[in-house]
């Protein structure tokens, strides 16, 4: 989000949102000394686990896009998994689950397509799931009301909400709950915004990289997403949900919304070597040169910090592969969510496989491969390839063949019936 821009919004204040803002927050707080502007920075502790509940007041195709898409989802897809989102255990609607054939045996393997659309399908419809998730959904956004409240997200004044995402989700969330308190929405900053989002009656955020929808932006920044979630990792657990604590102060005892964690500290991330990173960023944050004399702190940047980042993405060096490669990403919501690093070494079985992992890093695997394993990659490579030219080629003569078809049809049908002659 640049100055001029929240400037011309009239932002009063800004907050981060989602688990991995805490290392930028203190990036920005660095450089808005720097910076003629006059604005609040606010790290909000927040996840899709603990907003997109709270934001339900009814279930429909709307508001299940988000916490139950239909395409767009993490890699393992259970029934436990599923139910979490909404604070539900299987054992709370087991008979529901036995009538879609899902026994306690099936709760914990992954959802058929078949099976996914059933079981959305009893979220869709009046009933006893129904009744379950509206009521949980009250008690959390209660929680949660009370947790903006007391950092000032809820006092009306002009917020700008920014965050790294490119699906809209928290400012659909966040939305959803400002207007239920019958306050102004915030002004939505992200990074950009893939395809298939659609938009709400809240509008969409701003973009500063791409939007794909449009085909606008640089649409073409593969693991740009998921390096950024790397590069600005949180050092404490994701947040799933808000409890109500009573603390004592000199008033006497005083209650309080605080956040909950999976853990007080990102154990792994830590015993990674984040706190080198973080001060890295920091350091750089304070070495920056954004004198207005010199230079223009609005310009864009994106097209030299993506062909940077595309050479480090697509070669890296062996000890980039290997320091980086073995950063544990975490995957899922919540509870349920698992960490996996983002490379690992190929295996000659892999030569004939393809990753499909939504976090994978090729690039990093390959860097960390023996030789031959190279080499093996680089000819499926070229292989693929040619055959990707010979079939585009099959398929465009079959369009071409297929068209003079429809040309020759259209012309016997003209031969058998001329138009009738003219008259006056």
């Amino acid at each position: 989000m640049g100055a001029q821009t929240s400037q011309k919004a009239r932002l009063e204040a800004a907050v981060f949102s989602g688990s991995g803002w805490t290392s930028f927050v203190g990036d920005r707080r660095r450089l808005i000394k720097k910076l003629d502007f006059d604005c609040e920075l606010h790290y909000l502790y927040g996840s899709r686990q603990a907003w997109l509940l709270p934001s339900l007041t009814q279930l429909n195709e709307e508001s299940l896009a988000n916490i139950f898409p239909v395409d767009v989802d993490v890699d393992l897809l259970s029934v436990r998994v599923l139910l979490a989102r909404f604070q539900l255990q299987p054992e709370e609607i087991a008979d529901c689950l036995l009538d879609l054939g899902l026994s306690p045996s099936d709760w914990d393997r992954q959802l058929t397509p078949t099976e996914h659309r059933a079981l959305r399908h009893q979220f869709l419809n009046p009933g006893p799931v129904q009744d379950q998730v509206l009521a949980k959904a009250a008690a959390a956004r209660h929680l949660l009301k009370t947790y903006l409240q007391d950092v000032g997200v809820l006092s009306g004044q002009p917020m700008g909400l920014i965050d790294l995402g490119t699906g809209a989700t928290l400012f659909h969330a966040l939305s959803a709950l400002c207007a239920n308190e019958k306050i102004r929405p915030p002004h939505g900053f992200y990074l950009g915004l893939r395809q298939g989002v659609k938009a709400s009656r809240f509008g969409m955020p701003e973009v500063y990289l791409q939007d794909q929808r449009r085909n606008l932006g640089f649409t073409d920044a593969q693991g740009l997403v998921t390096m950024l979630e790397t590069f600005c990792s949180a050092d404490h657990g994701s947040v799933i949900g808000y409890r109500q604590v009573s603390k004592p102060s000199e008033l006497g005892q005083v209650s309080r919304v605080e956040p909950i964690f999976t853990e007080p500290q990102n154990q792994r991330v830590l015993g990674w070597g984040y706190d080198v990173v973080r001060e890295t960023i920091y350091a750089v944050a304070d070495r920056l040169l954004l004198n207005p004399e010199l230079l223009n702190p609005e310009a864009t940047v994106c097209g030299a910090c993506l062909d940077l980042f595309n050479v480090f993405w697509n070669h890296p060096t062996r000890t980039e592969s290997i320091a980086w490669g073995s950063f544990p990403m975490e995957d899922g919501w919540g509870k349920e969510a698992v960490s996996i690093p983002l490379a690992m070494a190929y295996g000659w079985a892999d030569v004939a496989k393809r990753h499909h992992r939504r976090h994978w890093w090729h690039g990093a695997a390959l860097g960390q491969s023996a030789m031959p394993m190279q080499w093996a990659f680089w000819v499926r490579i070229r292989v693929e390839g040619q055959l990707q030219a010979l079939k585009q080629q099959l398929q465009a003569e079959q369009k071409r063949r297929q068209e003079a078809i429809a040309l020759a049809q259209s012309r016997s049908e003209l031969a058998f019936h001329p138009s009738p002659p003219y008259r006056e």
